[in-house]
């Protein structure tokens, strides 16, 4: 499973993170270096390898942006919560 769908279901388990919040931190480092993005990698090797990494930056954006919690999977990983307290309780 992809790590930003784990974050995201993290906030419908325990509170936090929330969506908005990863998009905001998200949108952060983009613009920290959006110099090399306006530069589409045309200055240097570096500039090149930044501006990739942004545009990868920007699909996840976009993927988290449309993100809906599916109900299945969360009463899955709701129910292996529970069932990691239980063992807690019981250890």
């Amino acid at each position: 499973m992809k790590s930003y769908e784990d974050d995201l279901y993290k906030y419908w388990l325990f509170g936090a993170p929330r969506k908005k919040d990863l998009i905001e931190d998200l949108y952060s480092v983009f613009w920290e270096f959006n110099e090399y993005y306006w530069l589409e990698g045309m200055d240097g090797v570096f500039s090149l390898e930044i501006y990739n990494y942004l545009l990868e930056l920007e699909e996840l954006i976009v993927k988290i942006e449309k993100w809906e919690v599916d109900g299945k999977e969360l009463a899955k990983r709701r129910k292996q919560l529970q069932k990691k307290r239980v063992q807690i309780k019981t250890s």
